[in-house]
Parts: structure tokens; sequence; C-alpha cells
């Protein structure tokens, strides 16, 4: 590492500590006795101040000169404001405050964006929290339900090849790509294509902008952040709830999920969850019969080129099935998650987890043509399905010395897929034997992907809590991870057909007859390796005034290593075997000055980073044509790093005696080198670099309490995103848009809380998500690219709830307006064709039930 970082890491780790005459104490709510994370604690004659920890501990240092008494005020947002007058002694105390809820205004939500617990107003950076009790009223169970109402962020299925389905292509601030946006579920990093079902959230928290300091190279977006509740030890409690909706176009859902935390002792305790969702399909599948299926038999009989007859072995097409199907895409989804915290003292706590999830679906959800038309058309009606399971492992442990805290954070990610998907329509447009309209010989088949994932995450971390002016973050930072995967297609009869019709070749179809080669075969490892160093320093200037540098060494690997043989690609045997490593230092800066209680501004200088990897094969004998018009004659075989400067000015306000809180943030990205995937008519796909691009935007966000019943929010965005600099295997132009990125999001909310008697009450919640234009094409002029052209969209969701004791009761409607969102286009595992577009969208408008117990 360099000579840079280590004199930076020793710089802070020499920080002076100083005797001090000190008030320390808690804050806790007065109802219920929960200590209160991120509570101003003002000493108001000299004016200084403190912030409540983790734990709602404070310590605030009483200068000489404070005269005969201390007068502190504790304020926090939600809460009453508490003033304690005792007299001055010289010497240490103790001052603990209860704090009062009070209606009238908005509830202050903690977060750990800067890896340690604070409240988000007091953060120097754009922040959208999403608290749990708002994520279950808008019904929010996984990532695109509450995507859309984050200002400024989108996603679309960019997916193609490897993850297909379950990609979701996160961008924030108009960074799109794979790898831009990281995902965490509490410390630890995911894979940006897992999307983990909401239970038992405490929140969820999405940073914008590079967090590469102290999260690493997938984040030069921003990072969304997914955190459980812990286990408890000081109480039994428990959560359950059953709900019931009907889909138009489809039948009904049920879904059930619950928790239980049960104390042992006052020093251990175990949490555990479970859930199972059984989700109704809406797409029909219909057979076309306009086709001769030349598979349906064991025994094929046709002639050769001069006339005679030659007999083929298949397989008789075992999955075919020609009936219609209804609701062909249903699904279930089950799991479970269980936490045991030990916590010896005050200062110790070991919490190891395991979570699990399984997702089934019999078919896919993909409108096929254009959204909102729920019939799938097939030939053979051969079954297409999957499978997605996932099993999570996580030991987090910390120590709070005088000095600060230690952390360790490991985590194992072992997961599968298996993916069935109907190649046999591809195939035969492929060798020309059928076009659904004047050519209607027909192979049927399907291709078979197998997909093993692993990934090891290392994390120690040291947050200092010297009480002074200087405080930092230092931390090493360790990933290992391999992806295996296995396609495979297999038509018997396929290769001997072809050689006959296609290329007229008797002696070759009598060869491939009596070989039946695998119609087609790929294999590929992928690997990643990643070793980091980071540290953060924030120093109060003045009291007003404070700075923060960061700084991360990291030395990165990925590699591939991949071949693809067989019939479909006229039996060539193509291989790839890429490595690409890199070094580097990711700085950033950070100052913020307080304008006055609950008022700040700040500014940010930070540098994001993403590795460059190896593209797939693309075979000349399906893409030759078009990877002829490129330099070279074929396609990149690896793509380089990219790398971005991220300038930001924002503010963060709390107005109206804490019932209005307002945030606003502006943006400017300097992208160089960046990363574009792009498609190709023959169905495969590559990813190149671009020389340029900006981006440039407003963030807004509003929250106000009406009155004591009514809560409002709203987030606006608004984003201008542009290629700058051609690159020459892409075919973008200087002042052509990014892929992915809306110029325009918005959201609203509005609740509505009416007490009816002591312990009941009742209210109304909407939500209102909206996203703008997207493009999966840099020539949207291109009537035959109008396709990728996905409209603006706006859901609406409703609930209404009564509150009496431990229950809820409520009734809730999903997208109210019936809206067809377009989501992004799905390139099918078995090689896309234009006549067949496929598109990921949202359910139908769904209307509901759901019982909930709390205890």
């Amino acid at each position: 590492m360099s000579k840079s970082i280590a004199t930076f890491l020793f710089f802070l780790s020499m920080a002076p500590l100083m005797a001090q005459h000190l008030v320390t104490g808690k804050v806790s709510d007065a109802t219920t006795k929960e200590t209160l994370i991120g509570v101003n604690i003002l000493l108001q004659s000299p004016y200084s101040g403190a912030v409540t920890d983790a734990n709602g501990s404070y310590a605030l240092k009483i200068p000489p000169g404070t005269g005969d008494s201390i007068r502190l005020e504790a304020s926090f947002i939600g809460y009453s404001t508490s003033v304690l007058v005792v007299k001055n002694t010289g010497v240490d105390m103790v001052l603990d405050f209860a704090l009062g809820p009070d209606t009238r205004q908005l509830k202050t939500v903690v977060v750990t964006a800067t890896k340690k617990t604070q409240d988000s107003q007091r953060v120097p950076m754009s922040i959208t929290t999403l608290p749990s009790i708002q994520l279950r009223r808008s019904g929010a169970k996984q990532f695109r339900d509450y995507a859309s109402g984050i200002a400024n962020l989108s996603f679309g299925t960019q997916g193609a090849g490897v993850f297909g389905r379950i990609d979701n292509g996160i961008s924030i601030r108009g960074i799109a790509g794979k790898n831009t946006t990281a995902l965490y579920l509490d410390e630890t990093p995911l894979p940006e294509n897992l999307d983990p079902r909401l239970s038992d959230i405490n929140r969820v928290e999405v940073l914008k902008g590079p967090q590469g300091t102290l999260y690493g190279s997938r984040n030069m977006g921003g990072a969304v952040k997914m955190i459980t509740n812990a286990p408890n030890p000081k109480q039994i409690e428990g959560f359950s709830n059953y709900s019931a909706a009907a889909v138009k176009e489809g039948g009904f859902d049920h879904s059930f999920e619950g928790y239980f935390n049960l104390p042992f002792g006052k020093k251990a305790a175990l949490r555990t969850v479970a859930f199972y969702d059984a989700i109704s399909g809406i797409f029909d599948r219909k057979i076309k019969l306009n086709a001769h299926i030349l598979n349906l038999n064991k025994t094929l009989l046709t002639t050769g080129p001069d006339g005679t007859p030659f007999r083929i072995t298949t397989d008789g097409c075992p999955g075919c099935y020609l009936k219609d199907i209804e609701n062909v895409d249903a699904k279930s989804n089950y799991g479970f998650q269980a936490s045991l915290g030990f916590f010896p003292s005050a200062k110790i706590s070991i919490v190891p987890k395991v979570i699990f999830q399984d997702m089934t679906g019999d078919g896919f959800d993909f409108a096929e043509g254009r959204v909102g038309n729920f019939v799938q058309e097939r030939v053979s009606g051969i079954r297409e399905h999957f499978k997605d399971n996932w099993v999570h492992y996580s030991l987090v442990a910390t120590l709070r010395t005088k000095l600060g805290k230690f952390s360790s954070s490991t985590s194992l990610l072992d997961r599968t897929i298996l993916e069935v998907d109907d190649n046999g329509e591809s195939v035969s447009r492929i060798y020309g034997i059928y076009d659904g309209d004047t050519k209607l010989d027909f192979f049927a088949g399907n291709i078979y992907k197998d997909m093993r994932f692993k990934q090891l995450n290392q994390e120690l971390k040291f947050q200092s809590d010297l009480g002074g002016k200087l405080e930092f973050t230092l931390g090493a930072f360790h990933l290992s991870g391999r992806t295996d995967e296995i396609w495979n297609s297999t038509l018997l009869g396929h290769a001997p057909y072809i050689a006959l019709h296609v290329y007229e070749d008797l002696e070759y179809a009598k060869e491939v007859e009596a070989e039946q080669p695998a119609s087609y075969d790929f294999g590929g490892v992928y690997t990643n390796w990643e070793l980091a160093l980071f540290g953060e320093a924030t120093y109060q200037l003045t009291q007003r005034l404070k700075a923060t540098l960061g700084l991360r060494a990291f030395d990165a690997t990925v590699g591939i290593v991949a071949h693809e043989t067989g019939f479909l690609v006229d039996g060539e045997y193509f291989t790839v075997d890429s490595k690409l490593s890199e070094k580097g230092v990711i700085p950033k800066f950070n100052i913020s000055y307080e304008l006055g209680r609950n008022r700040m501004v700040y500014a940010t200088v930070a540098k994001g980073y993403r590795l460059g990897d190896a593209n797939e094969i693309v075979p000349d004998v399906f893409c030759g044509d078009e990877l002829k018009d490129l330099p070279g004659g074929k396609h990149p075989r690896t793509f380089d790093s990219d790398f971005l400067w991220n300038y930001e000015l924002g503010f963060k306000t709390t107005w109206a005696d804490g019932r209005l809180m307002t945030n606003a943030a502006i943006f400017y990205n300097d992208w160089q080198n960046l990363q574009q995937n792009r498609t190709l008519d023959c169905g495969y796909n590559y990813t190149s670099n671009v020389g340029a691009a900006h981006t440039t935007g407003l963030e807004l966000e509003l929250r106000a309490k009406a009155t004591a019943s009514l809560e409002l929010g709203s987030g606006l965005g608004l984003l201008y995103a542009v290629i700058d600099e051609s690159g020459p295997h892409l075919d973008a132009e200087p002042g052509d848009k990014i892929l992915f990125t809306p110029s325009l999001t918005a959201n609203a909310n509005a609740q509505y809380t009416q007490q009816l008697s002591k312990g009941r009450s009742i209210y109304l919640r909407a939500d209102m998500q909206y996203a703008g234009e997207r493009l999966n094409t840099f020539s949207p002029e291109d009537e035959e690219e109008a396709y990728k052209i996905f409209a603006p969209y706006a859901i609406l969701n409703a609930r209404v709830g009564l509150l009496f004791k431990q229950y809820e009761f409520s009734i809730f409607a999903n997208n109210l307006t019936n809206t067809a969102a377009n989501f992004g286009d799905i390139f099918s595992v078995a090689t896309d064709f234009p006549s067949r577009p496929r598109f990921s969208t949202n359910r139908p408008v769904t209307v509901g039930v759901q019982l909930a117990l709390k205890f």
C-alpha cells in the first residue's frame, strides 16, 4: 500500500486523549424506556453540545468559566424538549434524560451510512431512509416495491446472460450498469442481483453518490442497505401477519410472515423469522397451432437431398404439452432466519446469523411483445421453470473500550440458480426452418442453466470515541468470490435434420446421426478477489464546522475462464481465458457547517470506481455479419475499469419545531471510460467502454407533519445524463442519453391517523411512485429499436388500517390505476430474437386484506 495511506492511518492512531471535566448520561423514551440515538445535548452557556451514541449515551465537556450552575437541554425530533439545571460542582457528574413523545413532530430515523449509528439529519450526505412501518404499510416486500419511491433511483432489468431474469440493474444518479450500486444486508455486501425478502427489517437506507472509501468498488452511484432487527435480550417480543389478495389477470396471493424474540436471562437472546409467499401467476400460455413439431415422435422419417429416405432418432419431445395453461408463472417464495445474540457485558456483543431463502417458479413473469399483454405464445408448450435458493451466514462481534469500538463482520453467501427456458423457437428461427408464417418446421427443446455462486467477506474495523475534536474509523476488508455456470441444450435429432435440410450434406447427416452431439454446451468460471484498507477521519474545526477525509487503498483481481461448443455453433469450440488486476487509492473529502440547530449545509468531493472484466463469447457463426462492422471484426474480449468524480452540495434542515424537514442536493458526476452494454440483433451481447459521460441533477425530499394526525412526504429527482465521448465498439454518439436513466423521478405519500379511543386508532395511507422515460438503445429514432424505449409510469398504492391494542387489520390496494410499467427488456437464456421481445413488468391491480399481531 502507498506511503500516503500508511501516514494517514498512523496520524489518526496518535490522536491525544485529554483529561476532561465531563457530564455524562443516557437519554431514553419516557414511555418505552428505550434509549434514543442522535439526541442533541446542548450546554446553554457557554454554547457547546454533544449527541447521544448507539447506546443512547452522551459525554459533554464542561469548560472553565461555566458558572455556578449547569443548564443542559435535550432535544430530539419527535419528542418534547427537556431542560435540566444543576449546580456546577466542578467534578464529573451523571445526568440522565427521559423524553416524552410529541405527536406534533416528525419521527427521527437513525442510520449507519458512515459505519456508525447517527441521526440521518446529522449525516452530511444525501440519504433516503425508509423505516419499517413505512415499508410495511406501503406493502413493500422486495426491492421493486420501494425502489421507484427513491428520488434519482431507477432500475431496469438489463438481464443478459448469466442473471437474465433476476437482474435489477440499479441506477442511482444516472450511474447505470452492472456493479454500480452496492447492496448490503446489515454490514455485509451482497450481489446486486440478489433480492432478499423484506422480513423483520428495521429500515432501508439508500446512500447516494460514490461510497468507495467505506464500501469499496461496486458503488459508484451509491449503496442500498437493508438493516434487520437485532436479538433483544431485554424482553420477549413477536410479530405475525397474514394477507390474502385478489390479482387482476391472476388468482389469489397468500402471504404469511412472523418473528419471535426469546431472551435467555439478560445476556442472550434468540430471534427467529419465517415467511411464506404463494404468488399467483398472471400470464397465460397459448399454444400456436401453425407448426410441424419434427421431434414429436421418437423416430422422424425424412429424405436426403437426393430424395432417399432417412431415419432420424429423436427424444420424442417428452416435455411437450400442447395445451393452454392459465397463470403459468405462479411461484412460491419461502425462507427463514435465525440470529443468536450474546451480550456478556455492556461492552461486548456477538451475533451469529443464518438466512435462507428459496424461490421456485413454474414459468416466467415476462410480458411478450408489449407490457400489458398477458399471453405468452409457444409452439411445443415445453415447461419453463426456475429455482433460486441461497443461504447467508454471518458473524458480527463488537468490543467497546474507552478509546472506541472494535468490530468484526464475517459473511458467506452460498447461492444456486437452476433455470430451464424453451429454446425451440430460437433454434428453429436461427436455422431458417421456422418463421411463424411460411416456414413451419419446428424442433422443440429447452436450454438448461445451472449457476453456483459463493462469496466470502471479512471486515475488521475500529471506530474511535475519544470525546475530542478528532474522531476516526479505520478498517480492513477482504472479498473472495467464485461463480460456476453450466448451460446445456440437447435436442436429439436436431443436428442430422439441419445437416440434411439446411446444409444439404447427406454424409454429414449420417455422421452426426451416429454421434448425436449436444446442440449446445457452455461452461464458465468467474472469480473475483479484493483486499482493501480504509479510513475516514472527522475533525471539528469549530463548534459548527467539521471536515472529513477518507481514503481507501485496494488491490483487486477478476477473472473468467469459459468455453462454448456444440452444433448450435456449428461444432466450433470457442474459449476465453482472461484476468484483470488493479490497484489504487480512492479519496473522499467532505465539509459541513451547522447553520443553527437542525440546519446543516455540506459539500462533498469523492471518487468512485468499478473494476473491468472479460466479456463472454459472441460466436461468429451467429453474429458474424454484425461483428465484421466492429474494429478488428470482433467484439472486445475485455473491457477496462471506469471511474468518476462526484461533486455535491447539499443542505438538511428541520423547521417549525420539528414539524417540517427539507433536504436537497445538487450534484455533478464526471464519468470517464464508462462501461456500457450492447445487445446485437443476433441475440448475444457484450460490454465495452465509452470515452466519457457526465450526469448532473437535483434531489429534493420533504417531510411534513401538517397536523398531529396528518403526515406528508415527497421526493423529486431531476437528472441529465449524457455521453460526452463515444467509443469504437458502441453505436453511441456524444449527446446520447445514458441507458436506463430517467430524467425525472418522483414520489409522494400521505398518512392520516386518528385515535378512536384508548388503544384504538385508524389510519389511511397512500403512496405514489413515478419514473420517467428510459432507453435501452442509443438509436431511439430507429423504428426497429422502438421496443427499447420504456414509457414513463406512475404506480399508486393505498391502505386503510384499524389498530386495536396489539392487533392491526388493514385493507389494501396496490397499483390502483392498473398501470402496466415497463421495467426493461429481458434477454432470453435461449438467445433473443426481435420478433418476440420480452419485458419485465409489475403486477396488475391487487386488492387484499391483512391481519397482524404484535406482542
